[in-house]
């Protein structure tokens, strides 16, 4: 998704609207894998606020799930999974 379909979407809601509703099935997913890499007390909206100020792209992404990867191998290595 890029910024500026991200904020069309925010321009396409409310204050009180679901802004999913505004997006196709693969965008919503990709918000929620977005999501998903956020950390603290953060929800749908506030990926895709990140995703509208340009701070996600594919790269950040892709680094964001190795780093993961590496997480997991190296908990699976030290048997805690």
């Amino acid at each position: 998704m890029t910024p500026e379909r991200a904020n069309e979407i925010i321009r396409a809601g409310s204050r009180w609207c679901n802004y999913s509703k505004h997006c196709t099935e693969e965008e919503d997913r990709y918000v929620r894998k977005i999501w998903s890499y956020l950390s603290g007390s953060t929800c749908w909206y506030d990926a895709l606020r990140q995703i509208a100020a340009g701070m996600w792209d594919e790269e950040q992404l892709e680094r964001e799930e190795a780093e993961l990867g590496r997480k997991l191998r190296d908990a699976a290595a030290r048997g805690r999974l």
